[in-house]
């Protein structure tokens, strides 16, 4: 016979009634132990010092003792061996190397890397959106609307900033797609 509570009574006959809040307890517990643990994939923000600029949009943070590579969001940087790609880890090399950051998290890529906003903590300079609107970036918004980012994109081409002097730049996405199939062969 079940009880109440769907639950079988104990070895004495008398149904446990408390049941469920010692279930409840251990299941709530485990999922705050799990939040807890877990990283922060949104909307958490940290400080750190910039040791390493990979690329254009990739950079190394150093986060307490460890150092956390960050993919600048909103953004894409020419590759380093595509034209244009090297000037633009020049560019974010000299807006943020050994200088103190912030970064407000938005999640990981398929990489690994923390996807962030990255902003100058000394004079709060967004670090993604300085880098499309000095024609160093495309702006990269992955079919969400970012208006600051397509209004920086479009004045830097405008003004044929950076990457935007040559006539017919070539996106990075187009710039990978085209090597993997020369790497592919026929």
């Amino acid at each position: 016979m079940t009880g109440r509570h769907d639950r079988p009574p104990d070895a004495t006959g008398v149904l446990t009634v408390c049941w469920w809040r010692v279930r409840l307890r251990r299941t709530l517990g485990a999922t705050l132990a799990a939040l807890l643990l877990a990283q922060p994939a949104f909307g958490a923000a940290w400080q750190g010092r910039v040791t390493t600029v990979h690329d254009g949009d990739t950079l190394t943070v150093q986060k307490r003792t460890r150092g956390v590579m960050v993919r600048l969001i909103h953004i894409d940087a020419p590759e380093l061996d595509q034209p244009f790609g090297r000037e633009s880890r020049r560019h974010l090399q000299q807006l943020v190397r050994l200088e103190q950051v912030r970064v407000a998290t938005r999640g990981r890529d398929k990489y690994g890397r923390t996807l962030g906003v990255v902003t100058r903590v000394r004079d709060g300079l967004d670090v993604n959106l300085t880098q499309v609107d000095r024609g160093y970036a495309w702006a990269y918004t992955l079919g969400r609307s970012a208006p600051a980012f397509e209004r920086a994109q479009r004045s830097a081409r405008a003004g044929r900033r950076g990457l935007w002097g040559d006539p017919a730049p070539t996106p990075p996405s187009v710039w990978r797609r085209s090597r993997r199939s020369v790497a592919d062969g026929p």
